[in-house]
C-alpha cells in the first residue's frame, strides 16, 4: 500500500473482509479491493509494482479515522473535526 505519500493514519475492513480504506495526512483516503480472486489473477502485476487502489477520495484536511457503517457507505473524519459520509 504505497500509493499514500505520508503516513497512514486509519485502515478499515469492509463488513465483508472484500474492501478495506485508508486513511492519510496526506488528505487522501484509499480505497483497496481485496478480492481473492482479483488477488491471484493480479499476482504477476504486484510484483511489477501494480497498486491495487480502485478509488482515491481526495479531502480538504488530513484524514482521521475511515469506518464503513452497516449501510455500506463509507464514514471519514478529518483533522479539523469533519464529518464526510
Amino acid at each position: 500500500m504505497n500509493e499514500h505519500k505520508k503516513p497512514i493514519y486509519t485502515i478499515e475492513f469492509s463488513e465483508d473482509s472484500e474492501y478495506i480504506a485508508t486513511g492519510s495526512n496526506d488528505m487522501k483516503i484509499k480505497i483497496w479491493d481485496l478480492n481473492l480472486d482479483k488477488l491471484k489473477k493480479h499476482h504477476q502485476l504486484f510484483q511489477n509494482n501494480y497498486q491495487m487502489s480502485i478509488k482515491t477520495l481526495h479531502m480538504l484536511h488530513d484524514v482521521s479515522t475511515v469506518k464503513f457503517g452497516d449501510d455500506h457507505k463509507l464514514y471519514i473524519g478529518c483533522e479539523d473535526g469533519s464529518v464526510r459520509i
